[in-house]
């Protein structure tokens, strides 16, 4: 996150490719967040390192990885936004959409550091997840 605070502070960039980069980077700060949580919930569960990372490696993006981390099951994707809403805040919801967005179309630049805030705090609550 700290490299997308940097990046959508920046004046001297494109806005069009601060969004995308932004977006990029705060998309994988959830993903990293998803993927540790559910890797210390699994190993302390007693699964091996590898079986967790070939679970990991099966998941088909940021959806798939949020149901796994919050419902320990990946076929739950459509409880994903509405547990997100109930669970933590509308917040969390623009966060995760925000990311999704920012890949496909530019954002503008204050929108964008609400995203990067969102994203850290989401990222933030994602790993404390047991």
């Amino acid at each position: 996150c700290a490299d997308a605070w940097a990046i959508a502070k920046s004046e001297d960039l494109d806005e069009a490719v601060v969004s995308r980069v932004v977006g990029v980077f705060c998309r994988s700060a959830i993903e990293a967040a998803c993927s540790e949580a559910i890797t210390r919930k699994r190993l302390a569960e007693g699964e091996d390192y590898a079986t967790v990372e070939s679970l990991l490696d099966s998941t088909k993006g940021l959806l798939e990885l949020l149901a796994l981390a919050l419902f320990d099951d990946v076929s739950r994707t459509k409880d994903v936004v509405p547990s997100l809403d109930k669970g933590i805040g509308r917040w969390a919801v623009s966060a995760y959409r925000g990311v999704q967005d920012a890949s496909h179309k530019p954002i503008a630049r204050e929108a964008l550091l609400g995203l990067v805030e969102d994203s850290e705090k989401l990222a933030r609550g994602l790993v404390q997840l047991r």
